[in-house]
């Protein structure tokens, strides 16, 4: 009878597993972390114990996860490593962060976030991916890239501590 149920639940396993990556585009390992989310809902069961754990953050509904200062984390759709990316929300509350007026500083707070979220995942037993935190922070290495080229020219501008933006080319 137990080996008749394990080829069952193995079965539905892989028919999930394969739903999964065909659904999202997902590779293995993320559907594989889906597959988990779904079947134990370590979705809620995280947020009721951050909620218990940090009851000065206000836990929002969104679109995308994203944190607003000064307390608000707000929770995206369902995703593969949603519960990597609440944590590293909830990285941006713990850290006191709250604006930045360069986009070296911004950076700078998305890899404190992602070291806290790295801790926190060990408290609440969450797998940290280094693919997931690269593929995150090569986003904002990308958008830092673009936004300080020059526009007429194409040379990298630096940027001062106001936030301006000057190229040493075009500007005297």
């Amino acid at each position: 009878m137990f080996d008749k149920m394990s080829l069952l639940i193995s079965a539905a396993w892989r028919t999930l597993l394969n739903e999964l990556k065909s659904v999202f585009i997902i590779s293995k390992k993320h559907a594989i972390i889906k597959c988990i989310n779904i079947l134990f809902k370590m979705d809620k069961v995280l947020l009721d114990r951050l909620r218990k754990d940090f009851p000065e953050i206000r836990f929002r509904s969104g679109v995308k996860f994203l944190f607003r200062p000064p307390r608000t984390v707000v929770l995206g759709a369902d995703e593969a490593h949603s519960e990597l990316l609440l944590l590293h929300e909830v990285g941006h509350a713990l850290c006191g962060h709250r604006t930045f007026t360069t986009d070296v500083r911004r950076l700078k707070m998305e890899r404190e976030a992602w070291t806290k979220a790295k801790s926190l995942c060990a408290k609440y037993g969450i797998v940290y991916d280094d693919e997931v935190v690269e593929h995150e922070l090569d986003s904002y290495r990308e958008w830092l890239d673009k936004k300080s080229r020059c526009p007429r020219c194409g040379l990298t501008r630096f940027q001062t501590p106001d936030g301006q933006y000057h190229c040493p080319r075009c500007e005297s």
